[in-house]
């Protein structure tokens, strides 16, 4: 597997991802189709964040992330998704997504990446952790009991 790229919009980019969030839907919950419009959704994240994947031998999307890294008055990223399709877990592609995500952030003078994630996903809370994420009050998560937010200072 390769290092994650840079997602640049274009037609065919954005087949890709709406394809791509297809198939990791279901690691999401609420199931991501069931809060938001999978190509729109696709076509804003692609138009307003940035969005990062990695590619297998066939050229097809396996993990990604999509990094609101914007707001230079707050220096606050927030991690809009993070994602690896279930067949290609377990090979260090979350670790690899993630350190490109906190370079980007860096690179773009952010000072803390937030992020929210369900409570039930012990795998990804122990990878945040690993990377320094630590839970943190947000008003979001509170309104979701089955969400956490987590923060790290970069």
């Amino acid at each position: 597997m390769n290092q994650p790229e840079k997602i640049e919009y274009s037609e065919k980019e954005l087949s890709e991802l709406v394809k791509f969030l297809k198939k990791v839907d279901r690691a999401f919950s609420p199931a991501l189709s069931h809060r938001v419009s999978l190509p729109e959704y696709a076509d804003k994240i692609l138009q307003r964040a940035e969005v990062f994947g990695i590619y297998d031998a066939k050229h097809d999307l396996v993990a990604s992330f999509a990094v609101y890294a914007n707001n230079h008055t707050s220096g606050v990223a927030y991690v809009s998704f993070i994602a690896t399709a279930s067949m290609s877990r377990g090979k260090g592609l979350g670790s690899k997504l993630i350190d490109c995500m906190i370079s980007r952030c860096r690179e773009l003078n952010m000072r803390y990446i937030k992020l929210e994630v369900c409570r039930q996903n012990q795998v990804a809370i122990k990878l945040y952790t690993k990377f320094g994420f630590r839970e943190c009050a947000d008003q979001a998560s509170i309104t979701r009991s089955e969400a956490s937010a987590m923060i790290l200072p970069i």
